[in-house]
C-alpha cells in the first residue's frame, strides 16, 4: 500500500484492503477499464469505490466529539 492510499473494509466479511487491491477485476467484465467497483480480495463482494465526497463525509463523521 502506498502513502495516501485509503483502506477499504468489506461490509460482508470485514477484510481490510487497499483500493489498488480492490480494483483488480476478477469477473472478466467488459467494462473493466471504466468500472468503479472494488472487489474484496477475500470474498469477492463488490462495492462502489469511495469518492472524494464520501471520504470527506466519513472523516467528518469520525471526528472527535469536541472538534469543529
Amino acid at each position: 500500500m502506498t502513502a495516501g492510499e485509503s483502506q477499504v473494509t468489506c461490509p460482508l466479511c470485514g477484510t481490510c484492503y487497499s483500493e489498488t487491491e480492490g480494483r483488480v477485476c476478477y469477473s472478466g467484465c467488459p467494462l473493466q477499464r471504466s468500472c468503479q467497483l472494488l472487489s474484496c480480495p477475500s470474498c469477492g463482494y463488490e462495492i462502489p469505490a469511495p469518492t472524494r465526497i464520501t471520504r470527506w463525509l466519513t472523516a467528518w463523521l469520525k471526528r472527535p466529539e469536541g472538534a469543529q
